[in-house]
């Protein structure tokens, strides 16, 4: 009687877990080493700002962007201000860095501690441009996103900066030969 309850037992724990091994999820495919996209973002127009999301489906990722910019007709250069590494998820570390590839000049690098420019650079109409981003993923995630935001400002030639010199010094001038009228009048009539 022992032997028939010791298999029955047996086939009983058998089919258990037979039937928990079914209902158990297949491991997930492991990720990627490592990725690389290249984006471009073609002409940027200035003044503006723009915004751009990348994703992540790998544990590492060294991914291209390229640009040049298109100033307003008043103005041969443009001000990159608040060029950032922005809205991040599931990103353990990443480096954004900044090259002129027309005069083969690197701008600097920041990381998400400091994930901003510190300085506007400059940059000329007809140039191209190139921004590489290179992190991780954070510990566990499968996947994740960063995105880049950044601000153009436009920069006035020098003509344009002496008009309006000219026409605030005009200005004080005016007022002042105002006041001078009104100065007048003002002792006429107090006399």
């Amino acid at each position: 009687m022992k032997v028939h309850q010791l298999v029955a037992g047996v086939t009983l724990a058998l089919a258990a877990t037979g039937a928990l091994a079914k209902n158990t999820p297949a491991p997930l495919p492991p990720l990627p080493a490592s990725s690389s996209h290249a984006y471009t973002l073609g002409v940027v127009q200035s003044p503006s700002a723009f915004f751009i999301n990348n994703p992540v489906t790998s544990l590492s990722f060294s991914d291209t962007i390229t640009f040049s910019v298109n100033p307003t007709s008043y103005a041969e250069q443009v001000y990159f201000n608040q060029l950032q590494l922005g809205s991040l998820q599931n990103i353990g570390s990443a480096t954004l860095s900044l090259w002129d590839t027309t005069t083969n000049t690197f701008f600097g690098s920041v990381s998400l501690n400091e994930p901003v420019f510190t300085a506007a650079e400059i940059f000329f109409s007809g140039h191209n441009y190139l921004l590489t981003v290179d992190g991780t993923l954070a510990a566990g995630a499968r996947s994740g996103y960063y995105g880049i935001s950044g601000l153009l400002t436009p920069v006035p030639e020098p003509e344009t900066w002496a008009l309006l010199g000219l026409g605030m010094v005009s200005l004080v001038a005016a007022r002042a030969r105002a006041r001078k009228r009104n100065g007048g009048r003002l002792e006429a009539a107090a006399a």
